[in-house]
């Protein structure tokens, strides 16, 4: 066989297998793998199991062990030769989803110059890796090792290309419980047979800092306390397992909030406690209290109207005789017009729809058709199917606006990915998706799906649209993603309608973790729309089981948000600025988080508006009734607001997972020392104090009040105590000064700004 100098070799085909440094865990995950389940801690280490092609003493295979341990090494990952346009001359497929491609590069291409069947140790696949020769990745294998002695005998056996047999499944267990723990990753193929692969397996943790793994000793050990998930992918396939390392000493709740021992709940009537406090107890971290009912009151309305109670419904519930009060509320705000109308501003922000240049009719027409599915609380898949099937005439048919919303079919494939069944496909348009199971087939399928209907003033259905492939650079096949090409002659629209009304765990899955994530400010898999069987959460069995209780009521949105409000969990008290985050991760507290832009403005708004008198010019958009909408001006997000978007208005669709992801910004706090929206409002409540003051109502009755409309509790003695000295002044106009600073100092307080 021909043979070059190495330097040749070298500088003519530069880096031929490189190595990727893993950044944030990206060779974790797999292109392609079927659904899977997690397992607890113990296996049994004696089952019997084929042994590895070289204690057997057969020719390992090309597809069952060489592309597994590029995988391993990292030879395919995304920031290497396996991204879009290769690296150093030399393009594999991402994680080896497609073996013959691969063959072809290694073996074939160059005149096979990458490999050398003679001698082994001078071909590019063993001299690059193991430092032999120059190599941009560094020394990933050592002569001699395991991966070493596989490539080496694939080599001289010829550099066969094997029919490996389909896996059926693969299994990561953990063999003992000792310091650090030994695991062993088991394939099983579509014959029933067992095979330990661990030499093969790459394995990788979500938490890459807080765990180490020693892939030559095969142990893991683990540095961090919390739920720790570890990935182990072979061929196609991956496992997924989880390990809880509980905290061994108590961290940073006051023990006056903790829920004693002897009081606990051991045997909860509701699901979503009991499946919560069986983690908690894993990790030995005790749940707290709930949340005093002014605290509750004010979350419930703003998670469920937007807005925070009046005075008299304050005085209403804390009033009430109801035997179950927090209950009763939670079912009569769900059952008001303002639910509705502030769950269509939230719809209409999730979907990102916008008003389109001289169509405001056809804009209408859309809020109206999404507000009555809303009141009539229609099944989501429901709704996903008209906005797939909607033809006509946009001004009337009000469905057709997320087509006319999104006119490039591979945007609108993308949004409803995202938005409907959790998942981000735009990642897998150049490639296979880098960190989940969706492929470049699966994209174009779907996109050649929406390119069936033309996104015109009339919407019609197009039988001659169609998608290029990026990869083929042919029409795309129309696909539902994960499942088989559609017939080519069908309305391809129709089978995904179908399949998204049926048990579309998948869909069902993505919605349960939206409306959780909107109640309880994080969802249980994030980010949102990146549902994956990789990405399992700390609690899995919740989403489980909330995924099954969102199935039997038929997919409706209303019986979710029920039964999550009315769980122990969601009304435990938040953390407060003394205490760490820790515990909010876990659920075992409620985490405090912003309000929204547009609730943070309204609730500015709804003070100034109780406060003025008809002397003062009240901004219109401001002004708002309890009979009224004060979202619906927000709804369209082609109307421009300076305030709001400084504030952290959501801007672009895919960054409106969540309505309360306002992060405090440099510009904001500006926005808020400088800007007329707290100025005027301010300026408005120290007119009318100052009217008070002179018909001799007591400082401390207008306080009290105040702080009851702004954070919907009385103000204590000692809040009063600290506050009287700082109000009181001889001089009048140096009085008027300090109002104005307490007010300030309230109105941009984490009382008020969070809920």
């Amino acid at each position: 066989m021909h043979q070059i100098d190495e330097t040749q070799r070298d500088a003519r085909h530069g880096t031929a297998i490189a190595s990727v440094t893993v950044c944030l865990g990206l060779f974790v995950v797999s292109a392609l793998f079927p659904p899977l389940t997690q397992a607890d801690d113990r296996s049994d280490p004696g089952e019997a199991l084929e042994s590895s092609a070289e204690e057997s003493g057969q020719t390992p295979g090309f597809r069952d062990q060489i592309v597994p341990l590029l995988t391993k090494l990292g030879c395919n990952a995304g920031s290497c030769h396996g991204a879009a346009a290769g690296r150093g001359g030399m393009a594999l497929s991402l994680f080896g989803s497609r073996p013959d491609s691969d063959y072809a590069t290694i073996v074939i291409d160059l005149q096979g110059r990458r490999v050398h069947r003679v001698v082994p140790e001078k071909s590019l696949l063993l001299a690059k890796p193991s430092g032999l020769l120059d190599h941009e990745g560094g020394v990933l294998i050592d002569q001699g090792d395991e991966a070493w002695r596989a490539i080496e005998a694939w080599m001289k056996a010829g550099c066969p290309d094997d029919e490996a047999a389909s896996l059926q499944s693969l299994e990561l267990e953990f063999q003992d419980d000792s310091e650090p723990l030994t695991y062993r990753v088991v394939a099983t193929d579509e014959l029933g047979k067992k095979r330990d692969v661990t030499p093969f397996a790459a394995l990788q943790a979500d938490q890459p800092d807080a765990v180490e793994i020693d892939r030559r000793h095969h142990t893991v050990h683990f540095r961090q306390h919390g739920i720790h998930s570890l990935f182990a992918r072979y061929r196609d396939q991956v496992a997924v397992r989880q390990r809880a390392i509980p905290f061994s000493e108590q961290i940073d709740a006051p023990h006056s909030s903790i829920i004693p021992s002897s009081q606990q709940p051991t045997d909860e009537g509701h699901a979503v406690d009991r499946l919560i406090n069986e983690r908690l107890q894993q990790l030995h971290l005790p749940p707290i209290e709930p949340t005093d009912e002014p605290s509750f009151l004010r979350r419930v309305y703003l998670d469920l109207l937007g807005r925070a109670p009046t005075l008299s419904e304050c005085d209403a519930y804390l009033r009430s005789s109801n035997p179950t009060p927090r209950s009763q509320l939670v079912d009569t705000l769900l059952a008001s017009d303002e639910f509705a109308q502030y769950q269509v501003f939230r719809w209409a922000r999730r979907l990102g729809v916008r008003s389109l240049p001289n169509e405001p009719d056809a804009f209408q027409s859309h809020i109206r058709w999404l507000d009555q599915k809303i009141r009539d609380d229609a099944p989501i898949p429901e709704m996903a199917t008209e906005l797939v099937l909607a033809l006509g005439d946009a001004r009337e048919v009000g469905a057709t606006h997320f087509t006319r919303s999104y006119p490039d079919p591979k945007a609108r494939a993308d949004a409803f990915g995202r938005f409907f069944l959790g998942i981000q496909l735009s990642c897998a348009q150049c490639h296979d998706h880098p960190l989940d199971r969706w492929t470049q087939d699966d994209f174009h399928g779907l996109a050649a799906i929406f390119a069936k209907t033309l996104p015109a003033p009339i919407v019609k259905w197009d039988p001659a649209g169609q998608i290029i492939h990026q990869d083929t650079k042919q029409p795309a096949a129309p696909k539902i993603p994960g499942q088989p090409d559609l017939l080519a002659n069908d309305d391809p629209r129709l089978p995904l309608a179908d399949w998204l009304k049926s048990e579309n765990r998948l869909m069902a899955k993505a919605q349960v973790n939206w409306i959780w994530s909107e109640l309880m400010g994080r969802g249980l898999v994030e980010p949102v729309d990146a549902i994956s069987p990789l990405a399992p959460g700390n609690h899995p069995e919740l989403l489980e089981h909330l995924t099954d209780y969102f199935l039997q009521q038929e997919c409706r949105a209303r019986p979710l948000i029920r039964y999550i409000l009315n769980s122990r969990t969601y009304a435990r008290r938040a953390r407060s600025a003394e205490e760490t985050i820790l515990t909010e991760r876990f659920l075992a507290r409620a985490a405090p988080r912003p309000l929204g832009a547009e609730s943070y403005m309204l609730a500015i708004a709804r003070l100034q508006q109780h406060y003025a008198t008809p002397a003062h010019d009240l901004p219109p958009a401001l002004v708002a009734t309890p009979a009224q909408n004060p979202y619906a001006d927000w709804i369209d997000g082609n109307l421009r607001s300076s305030s709001l978007e400084i504030l952290g208005r959501c801007i672009r669709p895919e960054a409106c997972g969540n309505s309360s992801r306002t992060e405090s910004t440099l510009r904001r706090e500006l926005h808020l020392l400088n800007s007329p929206l707290l100025d005027n409002a301010i300026q408005t409540i120290a007119d009318r104090w100052q009217l008070r003051r002179d018909e001799q109502v007591p400082l401390r009755e207008i306080v009290d009040e105040f702080h009851r409309l702004a954070v919907q509790r009385p103000m204590t003695d000692s809040d009063w105590s600290e506050w009287s000295n700082e109000l009181f002044h001889s001089d009048t106009q140096e009085e008027r000064r300090r109002w104005e600073d307490f007010l300030w100092s309230m109105l941009v307080s984490q009382a008020f700004r969070t809920r």
